[in-house]
This record gives C-alpha cells, structure tokens and sequence, in this order.
C-alpha cells in the first residue's frame, strides 16, 4: 500500500474534480447531461473545490498604526480582528 503526499492527494482531487465539470456539463438548456437536473450538485461541488485550490485566497494583509483613529477605507473594524487574528506570532531567533 503506497502512501500518498498531501501534494498528491491534491493532484488527484483536482483531476478527479475536472473530470466531474466534464462529464456534468449541462446542455443549451441547463440540464446536466449526466444527472438530468437543472442544478446539478456534482457540478457544483467540484466547481467550488476548483475554485478554492487553483485561486488560493490570500490572507487579508493590513498594516494597524498606533496613531491611527479611523480604519482605512473600505475596511471595516470586522476585517481589521480577522487581519490580526490570522498574524502568525513572532518567533524569536
């Protein structure tokens, strides 16, 4: 038995996901050409997979100054707890 390396594993979702988008395309109409429904979940689930592994999101990244009494524009006091709550701590030499 061979084990595989999350690297691979990955590989594999991807190719499988891909074969899945496929095989379930829907036709003129919206109907899956496999499943015969208008919203088909195969479709849809190995659309959301792709969508997460081949366009990793990255962190939002936002620099906090002490002096600074308003957030930046366009991002709000939620944004700004989720920013520093993704911040790996320093690691001291």
């Amino acid at each position: 038995m061979e084990l595989l390396t999350p690297v691979q594993v990955r590989n594999r979702l991807i190719l499988v996901a891909r074969r899945i988008v496929a095989d379930h395309a829907p036709d003129a109409e919206g109907i899956c050409r496999r499943c015969g429904v208008l919203h088909c979940e195969a479709l849809a689930a190995a659309r959301g997979y792709l969508a997460r592994v081949e366009a990793p999101r990255r962190p939002l990244v936002v620099e906090i100054h002490r002096r600074a009494a308003v957030s930046p524009p366009g991002v709000t006091a939620a944004d700004l707890r989720v920013a520093v709550a993704t911040v790996p701590p320093a690691v001291e030499p």
